[in-house]
């Protein structure tokens, strides 16, 4: 899927410590229904402002004449979620307050991080399932083996 790239770019986007908090207390308070709801709004949160980087990386490869691949991060597609560590290597320590654990999860929950590849022939799907190897993937497009 990074075939062809010539170019990476990583990044480490959090919601931060805020909407897990929240989402804490909520449910302590037995308001299960708005946790639920702070959940998976710190969710479109955090992936919203990936879609915003993406764009940003999309449109400074445009103006070096380059395409960009889709964003991938480590527990997606069979992406072993130990190579986490990996990335965070190449950041700052704390960078963004995020911060793995020895398991390689991110606290904040609500983060994210990846890559995306640059390159003159690199492809671009809007549709990625076909390209995963993980037949039992909650998130899977039907029809797709």
């Amino acid at each position: 899927m990074l075939q062809h790239s010539e170019k990476y770019a990583l990044f480490i986007v959090t919601a931060g410590p805020g909407p897990e908090n929240m989402v804490r207390l909520l449910m302590e308070k037995g308001n299960y229904l708005e946790g639920y709801i702070a959940d998976l709004v710190a969710s479109a949160i955090v992936e919203g402002t990936a879609d915003q980087i993406e764009e940003h990386i999309r449109s400074k490869a445009e103006r070096l004449g380059l395409k960009i691949t889709n964003r991938y991060s480590p527990g997606y597609c069979s992406w072993d979620v130990k190579e986490q560590q990996k990335i965070f290597s190449l950041f700052p320590q704390g960078c963004c307050g995020v911060r793995l654990s020895e398991s390689s999860l991110m606290y904040p929950v609500k983060s994210v991080s990846g890559l995306i590849g640059a390159g003159a022939k690199v492809k671009y799907s809007n549709y990625t399932c076909g390209f995963c190897t993980m037949k039992n993937c909650h998130f899977r497009k039907k029809g797709i083996n």
